[in-house]
C-alpha cells in the first residue's frame, strides 16, 4: 500500500471516530434537554460519511498504482 493510500485510510478512520462522537452527542440527555437541533448534526454526519467514502475510494485507487 502506498503512503498516500495509508494516509487516506488513516483519515477515513479518524472521520469514523468523529461520526461515533457525533452519535454520542446526538443521543446524549444534554442534547435532548437543550432542545438540540438534530437536523444540523444529521447534515454534518452525512457530509462526513461522504468524505469517508471518498477517502476510502482514493485509498483503493492509490493502492492499485
Amino acid at each position: 500500500m502506498s503512503v498516500a493510500a495509508q494516509r487516506c485510510k488513516i483519515l477515513a478512520h479518524m472521520f469514523v471516530r468523529v461520526l461515533q462522537k457525533l452519535d454520542q452527542v446526538q443521543n446524549s440527555s444534554t442534547a435532548y434537554a437543550c432542545a438540540f437541533d438534530h437536523s444540523k448534526i444529521d447534515m454534518a454526519k452525512n457530509a462526513i460519511q461522504y468524505v469517508i467514502a471518498e477517502l476510502e475510494a482514493q485509498a483503493t485507487w492509490d493502492s492499485t498504482d
